[in-house]
């Protein structure tokens, strides 16, 4: 997941250090001369709650990544039709995995401070929502960029359209 993040935005995920230093920390620990079963026992699942930070915080960076590249793509494309891609098929995919990821991330933003569990798990499915819709984006690129054309096609036809009625009145 943090490769995931670093090859999406050219940069590692900073606070991840503080959680994978943490963890190195508390394997260290394990390895100390005069620690007994128990202590190590405590250690190691001190370290699982940082592995479990990590994949916590991975979710929320990528999440936020992902809906960066969702609101540039809306905005490239805000005023194309892209109801006519995939004979009106993409659309409604797009929207609903759209929706589903928000609705997502909201839910774990309602309940992360309440229930970390349960915050994890609507994290979870907002990256899953979120990686299938960029994949959905990716693998209809070529109608997007058709559906695209299409409109500068209109507007220029538009454009020698309204200069010839205008030719033809003055005439």
């Amino acid at each position: 997941m943090i490769a995931l993040y670093e090859a999406r935005e050219e940069q590692f995920p900073t606070p991840v250090f503080n959680e994978i230093r943490a963890f190195n920390d508390h394997i260290a620990k394990c390895h100390l001369n005069d620690i007994d079963e128990n202590q190590i026992n405590e250690e190691i699942k001190l370290a699982e709650r940082h592995i479990f930070r990590i994949i916590f915080d991975c979710y929320k960076f990528l999440n936020v990544s992902f809906h960066k590249e969702i609101s540039e793509f809306e905005n490239e494309n805000r005023n194309i039709d892209l109801t006519i891609i995939d004979n009106g098929e993409f659309y409604p995919k797009y929207k609903k995995l759209k929706e589903s990821a928000v609705q997502s991330v909201r839910a774990a933003k309602k309940v992360e401070s309440l229930d970390i569990q349960k915050s994890f798990t609507n994290y979870e499915n907002a990256f899953n929502a979120y990686s299938e819709l960029v994949e959905l984006i990716s693998q209809k690129g070529t109608d997007v960029r058709w559906a695209r054309n299409k409109l500068r096609i209109k507007r220029v036809l538009k454009i020698i359209l309204w200069v010839l009625s205008a030719c033809l009145s003055g005439l």
